[in-house]
């Protein structure tokens, strides 16, 4: 008994002891919430429960597999139930199979099975990836799966291909014996809702649910957790809403808001008292989030005393922001810091550029966790090799990469042709190319090398300085982010904000080297890229981003490119709702710091894409926390005003017809220039295609795109 009460603070204590009925523990970061729900589950065995009457549900393996660990550290082995929602679900559909309809053998198909049968399913229809993309279908019966019938079809321009794949999937599935890791929690919760009789059965194994981050759960796992306790309500569900980060995997933050209301009668317990960070980083974090409306009043507070002050550091450049954040690494370090103490987090993985430029210009040791460093990402390389091709007649290695990016009908067997005729002539592949091969081909490959050859010729014209202008030709001849756009590929929104980052480090360098030549360029960025770094295993300081943050802790924290477009994302700014989640996204970040906290932002993106980021300014949220919280480094608080001076449309009324029209040339703050496809809806409805110039197709909310009419070029 000692083992399980002894170290709790008074309201863990109150948590633990709870008799039963429903139970809600809002945890705030870093509040001892696994110490919670594990003690918990001990303590209520301890108590006569039978430990096979015990469900405790969480969403990884490795949180189920540590949650387990603890219970057995203080009661031996033990035959609770700890599991996830999906492994919750087989294991019910496996014991109740024939209620089910389904064979006790059933498959569970993982992603990459899908996608086989979606393609399969495409290549039936006569639907190439180009006109559907597997994934995005899938995305699509995944919503409708856990959403309802009309999620996945609401607003889709393809709703009827959707309807379709979506039957020939399920019964691709069905011969198949199988089912996907939808359908684990929606046949569970069919099951259950349609049968009492195996409901109630179910139900009466299990005398006590507790379920882990509440707040990250989706309607399914709701419905699954309701139907489970409808007996007896006694349910203890542990999470925090200003910790709800996974809105665009279909987390409900209702579940959490409302359970009081699911559950009458519900004990609430908060857990205030923080033991990672110190007042001053919980007080600045706290401000910040009190600006959301969808949330749980609590406070946050330390025993580890007042601390630091949290710094913003101002910047003028991300060249001078990332060199501010490598001054404060080593600040760190030489006072005592190791460096697998330190963290940078940002928002998107294109932002780690600039910092990997400092740190390796710095000769200091770091890793970057859940993304390849920015010059070994593919559409780097790829673009990368172009301008190489473009400077070198005899580089066959680069040639080889990109003659069939985008696909154009070259193959390995033509490349190889190519090469051997190259080398028998001693004339460079490059000439041979653009000659058209030299005669050796048959004719459907010679059209395809005619057509590279149109994208390379253009480009070897033009001057070799500043190297922008270039770089841009070259993703205008080729159309490579339309190529992205159209690959099946989740990752797509990501590779194009990393072409964004190439432009902006290639205008720095333009900027920085008057003259500087595309040779130059290519030089510099190899040279910079094989710098000896140390390849021990000496403690790094890590660089990642803000969501892969979540449920990690570092004494030191920096987080970088605090800027509109950024944080908040663009996509954000449109919805009250997605902008609640950004400032989420900032206070997980900033109470993952434990002593030092430094916000920092560059008043520009220097040689950036004005689509992208450009001169947005520093972030809204810097400016909702107080003056006495933060210590400003750098350009002057005066930067954090909210941006009340950009343009925005305001309907007259709520039929008021919109102001633009399809074919209406207009300018957005972030997007840029584009041209207006189609329009629907009046007032506070209206709504908007765009086709931008620099980024394809976007459907914006005319009350909140402040989109501008643009004159026509001459």
């Amino acid at each position: 008994m000692d083992a399980i009460l002894s170290d709790l603070n008074d309201a863990q204590r109150e948590a633990v002891l709870h008799a039963g009925g429903p139970l809600l523990v809002v945890a705030g970061a870093g509040s001892g919430k696994t110490r919670v729900i594990t003690r918990r589950i001990a303590w209520r065995i301890s108590q006569g429960l039978a430990p096979s009457q015990v469900l405790a549900i969480t969403f990884t393996n490795k949180a189920a597999g540590e949650m387990k660990q603890r219970v057995e550290q203080l009661l031996g082995p033990s035959r609770a139930w700890i599991s996830t929602f999906h492994s919750l679900g087989a294991r019910l559909l496996r014991m109740e199979a024939e209620a089910a309809g389904l064979d006790r053998n059933f498959t569970i198909f993982d992603a990459d099975d899908q996608l086989v049968v979606v393609r399969a399913i495409l290549k039936q229809m006569n639907l190439g990836k180009r006109e559907q993309r597997p994934r995005d279908l899938l995305a699509g019966i995944s919503r409708r799966k856990t959403e309802g019938e009309e999620a996945g079809i609401a607003g889709e321009p393809a709703a009827d291909i959707l309807e379709r794949v979506h039957a020939a999937y399920e019964k691709a599935l069905a011969e198949s014996q199988a089912l996907d890791f939808d359908d684990l929690l929606c046949r569970s919760v069919q099951l259950l809702d349609e049968n009492e009789e195996v409901r109630r059965r179910f139900a009466s194994r299990f005398r006590a649910l507790l379920i882990d981050e509440y707040q990250d759960t989706n309607r399914l796992q709701y419905r699954l957790a309701r139907l489970i306790v409808a007996d007896h309500d006694d349910i203890c569900a542990t999470g925090d809403p200003d910790q709800a980060i996974y809105r665009w995997r279909g987390a409900d933050i209702r579940n959490i808001l409302e359970f009081e209301r699911d559950f009458p009668g519900t004990r609430v317990v908060k857990l205030e008292e923080n033991y990672r960070s110190t007042n001053g980083i919980l007080r600045a974090a706290g401000a910040l989030i009190e600006h959301n409306l969808m949330r749980v009043e609590r406070g946050l507070r330390s025993s580890l005393g007042e601390g630091e002050p949290v710094r913003v550091l101002a910047a003028g450049s991300e060249v001078e922001e990332s060199a501010r954040i490598v001054a404060g690494v080593r600040q760190a370090l030489a006072e005592g810091a190791r460096a697998d103490e330190i963290a940078v987090f940002y928002r998107t993985n294109a932002c780690s550029r600039p910092l990997e430029q400092a740190f390796r210009d710095a000769n200091l040791p770091y890793v970057i966790v859940g993304a390849v460093e920015f010059y070994e990402r593919r559409e780097i390389k790829d673009l990368i090799a172009f301008l190489r091709v473009i400077a070198n007649p005899r580089n066959a290695v680069d040639l080889a990469r990109i003659i069939n990016v985008p696909p154009r009908g070259i193959g390995p067997r033509t490349v190889a042709r190519l090469k051997e005729q190259a080398e028998q002539t001693r004339q460079p592949l490059r000439d041979l190319v653009l000659a058209g091969g030299g005669g050796v081909l048959r004719a459907g490959a010679e059209r395809a090398l005619a057509g590279f050859a149109a994208v390379l010729q253009p480009l070897l014209a033009l001057p070799r300085a500043p190297v922008l202008p270039l770089l841009d030709e070259l993703l205008r001849l080729s159309a490579y982010r339309s190529f992205l756009e159209q690959e099946d590929d989740p990752l797509v929104e990501d590779r194009l904000e990393n072409i964004a980052e190439l432009r902006r480090a290639i205008g720095e360098y333009d900027e920085a080297h008057p003259g500087g030549t595309l040779e130059d360029f290519l030089n510099d960025t190899v040279l910079a890229r094989s710098r000896d770094r140390d390849e021990s295993q000496a403690p790094s300081v890590t660089l990642m981003t803000l969501h892969s943050a979540k449920g990690l802790e570092f004494p030191v924290v920096f987080i970088a490119a605090l800027e509109e477009g950024i944080l908040p994302h663009a996509r954000s700014l449109a919805s009250p709702d997605a902008l609640e989640e950004e400032r989420r996204l900032l206070y997980v970040g900033m109470t993952r710091a434990r002593r030092r906290l430094s916000l920092c932002y560059s008043t520009r993106r220097a040689g950036g894409a004005p689509w992208m980021f450009g001169d947005a300014g520093p972030s809204r949220f810097l400016a909702e926390i107080p003056e006495g919280l933060v210590l400003v480094e750098g350009r002057g608080r005066s930067r954090f005003a909210p941006l009340d001076d950009l343009p925005c449309y305001e309907p007259e009324s709520d039929g008021a017809e919109p102001p633009f029209a399809p074919g209406d040339l207009v300018v957005h703050s972030q997007f840029g220039r584009g041209r207006v496809l189609r329009v629907s809806g009046c007032g506070t409805s209206a709504k908007a295609t765009v086709d931008f110039d620099l980024c394809g197709q976007k459907r914006l909310m005319l009350e909140y795109a402040r989109l501008q009419k643009a004159r026509e070029e001459c």
